[in-house]
This record gives structure tokens, sequence and C-alpha cells, in this order.
């Protein structure tokens, strides 16, 4: 259950099933390429596989809970003045 300024999970199942299934099948294509001297599809694939298991690190925390995003959609809950001062 969501509660003030808590805009759910960061990433919702079928998106975690997704992005696990995608890593899967990146280690196999990185194997394949790695297999063919495809140094540079080796490159390309790591960066993806990289890329999706930060992802996947930022939605879930510790012991595989999720995480949630904390926000609103209104906005910010406070201002800064940065950018507001004047010489």
């Amino acid at each position: 259950m969501s509660g003030p300024g808590d805009a759910g999970e960061l990433l919702d199942a079928r998106a975690k099933a997704d992005y696990r299934r995608r890593l899967r099948q990146l280690e196999a294509e990185i194997e394949d390429a790695a297999e063919r001297g495809d140094r540079a599809g080796v490159v390309r694939l790591e960066d993806e596989r990289e890329a999706l298991a930060r992802e996947l690190a930022r939605a879930v925390g510790l012991g595989g809970r999720d995480r949630r995003a904390v926000g609103s959609p209104s906005g910010p809950a406070s201002t800064s003045s940065a950018g507001s001062a004047t010489c």
C-alpha cells in the first residue's frame, strides 16, 4: 500500500522478470560473440548487461525487496533557492 509521497515500486513484477530474462539472453549472446571473436559485439552486449543490472539493482534492495519511488505527481515537496540569488 502506498502512503503520502510514495510513488510505488520502481519496477513492477513484469518489468523485473523482463529485465532478468534479458540478462540471461545477454549472457548467451556475449558467450556467442566471444566465441566468434566479435570483440565489438561483446563490448556492446556487456554495456547493455551492465545498464540493465544497474537498473535492476536500483529497483530491488537487500533480500530482493522492492525499493519504492519517493515523490509526488505534483512535484517536489520542497523548492531550492539555488539560482534565485541576485548579484
